[in-house]
Protein backbone atom coordinates (compact mmCIF):
# COMPACT_ATOMS: atom_id res chain seq x y z
CA UNK A 1 0.00 0.00 0.00
CA UNK A 2 2.81 2.46 0.83
CA UNK A 3 4.52 1.69 -2.48
CA UNK A 4 1.28 2.36 -4.37
CA UNK A 5 0.76 5.63 -2.49
CA UNK A 6 4.32 6.74 -3.27
CA UNK A 7 3.83 5.88 -6.94
CA UNK A 8 0.61 7.90 -7.07
CA UNK A 9 2.30 10.86 -5.38
CA UNK A 10 5.23 10.69 -7.81
CA UNK A 11 2.75 10.63 -10.71
CA UNK A 12 0.97 13.67 -9.27
CA UNK A 13 4.25 15.58 -9.02
CA UNK A 14 5.13 14.65 -12.61
CA UNK A 15 1.73 15.79 -13.91
CA UNK A 16 1.97 19.06 -11.98
CA UNK A 17 5.37 19.63 -13.54
CA UNK A 18 3.84 19.05 -16.99
CA UNK A 19 1.08 21.53 -16.16
CA UNK A 20 3.67 24.07 -15.01
CA UNK A 21 5.62 23.68 -18.26
CA UNK A 22 2.43 23.92 -20.33
CA UNK A 23 1.28 27.11 -18.62
CA UNK A 24 4.73 28.68 -18.91
CA UNK A 25 4.98 27.79 -22.61
CA UNK A 26 1.42 28.55 -23.69
CA UNK A 27 0.92 31.59 -21.44
CA UNK A 28 -2.90 31.35 -21.46
CA UNK A 29 -5.02 34.38 -20.69
CA UNK A 30 -5.47 34.48 -16.94
CA UNK A 31 -6.13 36.63 -13.93
CA UNK A 32 -4.15 36.17 -10.76
CA UNK A 33 -4.50 38.61 -7.87
CA UNK A 34 -1.03 39.26 -6.45
CA UNK A 35 -0.10 40.81 -3.14
CA UNK A 36 2.45 43.60 -2.90
CA UNK A 37 4.95 41.18 -1.37
CA UNK A 38 4.51 38.78 -4.30
CA UNK A 39 5.03 41.60 -6.81
CA UNK A 40 8.23 42.58 -5.02
CA UNK A 41 9.58 39.01 -5.25
CA UNK A 42 8.44 38.21 -8.80
CA UNK A 43 6.04 40.37 -10.80
CA UNK A 44 5.14 37.55 -13.22
CA UNK A 45 1.63 36.24 -12.35
CA UNK A 46 2.23 32.83 -13.97
CA UNK A 47 5.12 32.29 -11.56
CA UNK A 48 2.66 32.52 -8.66
CA UNK A 49 -0.03 30.46 -10.41
CA UNK A 50 2.47 27.63 -10.89
CA UNK A 51 3.79 28.06 -7.36
CA UNK A 52 0.36 27.71 -5.80
CA UNK A 53 -0.85 24.92 -8.08
CA UNK A 54 2.16 22.79 -7.22
CA UNK A 55 2.30 23.65 -3.51
CA UNK A 56 2.59 20.21 -1.93
CA UNK A 57 5.15 20.88 0.81
CA UNK A 58 5.75 23.40 3.56
CA UNK A 59 7.50 26.51 2.31
CA UNK A 60 10.02 26.45 5.17
CA UNK A 61 10.60 24.77 8.51
CA UNK A 62 8.75 27.57 10.30
CA UNK A 63 5.40 27.08 8.50
CA UNK A 64 2.74 25.83 10.86
CA UNK A 65 1.46 22.42 9.71
CA UNK A 66 -2.10 23.44 10.56
CA UNK A 67 -2.12 26.22 7.97
CA UNK A 68 -2.48 26.08 4.23
CA UNK A 69 -1.77 28.62 1.57
CA UNK A 70 -4.91 29.34 -0.38
CA UNK A 71 -5.49 31.63 -3.27
CA UNK A 72 -8.90 32.47 -4.56
CA UNK A 73 -9.46 33.94 -7.98
CA UNK A 74 -7.19 31.91 -10.24
CA UNK A 75 -9.02 32.19 -13.55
Amino acid sequence: MITELKTCFDNLKARLSELNNHLTTERPRHFYPMTGAERAINSEPLHWVNDHLSDLWYMNHEQDGRTTRSRHGVI
